[in-house]
């Protein structure tokens, strides 16, 4: 069987032969995320740390940041770290990052039981969705807006905790037209938990 842990050691050997800080700091981001993805939360910290001392305004930084968060639960650092990257990222033209990074920070609001915050990014992604015509992502936003809204008791028409649901459908991976990098699958376990363990349904029909 092949070592995971082989991407992040050779990685580390070849950051010798990388004078640029540029690359350097993409490499390293990249080495944290694969790290994160194998679960070694102190290894992805550790080299996202070093990448933030070569430059601190990187949009990425922050996104990976708000991930090693999620993963540790610590959903305070988690807005944190969105807030942060939502700043960077108003600096240029509206995009599907942006939307990501508002559904997110409303996930992590919403974590904190901040419902009117959670709501408010949840309605900026959709309408900024909306205006760039990304529909997947629209549908993103939409959903956990009217998920926001149930748990604020805000909606009359929301799915509320307790209700009977009856669905058909597949699970299923899908991925942004307009953003083809983007990619989100869904778990196939009941059991699991943090990033990557939502179900993702693609609904053919729907009782309450």
């Amino acid at each position: 069987l092949m070592d995971m842990r082989m991407p992040v050691m050779s990685g580390l050997e070849a950051l010798q032969a990388l004078p640029a800080p540029a690359t350097r700091q993409q490499t390293l981001l990249l080495l944290a995320d694969i790290a994160l993805q194998q679960g070694q939360l102190d290894a992805a910290a550790k080299l996202h740390d070093e990448a933030a001392q070569i430059d601190p305004e990187l949009p990425e930084l922050w996104l990976l940041e708000g991930k090693i968060a999620f993963d540790r639960g610590d959903f305070v650092r988690n807005v944190e770290a969105h807030t942060r990257l939502l700043r960077l990222l108003r600096r240029r033209a509206p995009d599907t990052t942006l939307v990501l990074t508002l559904s997110a920070l409303g996930a992590a609001h919403d974590a904190l039981a901040q419902s009117d915050a959670a709501i408010a990014c949840h309605r900026e992604a959709m309408a900024t969705a909306q205006s760039l015509g990304a529909r997947y992502a629209e549908v993103d936003a939409a959903v956990n807006l009217l998920w926001s809204l149930s748990e604020a008791g805000q909606h009359a028409d929301a799915i509320r905790i307790g209700d009977q649901i009856r669905v058909k459908g597949a699970l299923v991976h899908y991925q942004l037209d307009d953003w083809h990098e983007f990619w989100r699958g869904s778990s196939t376990e009941r059991t699991d938990s943090g990033n990557g363990a939502c179900e993702v349904i693609f609904f053919e029909e729907i009782e309450i």
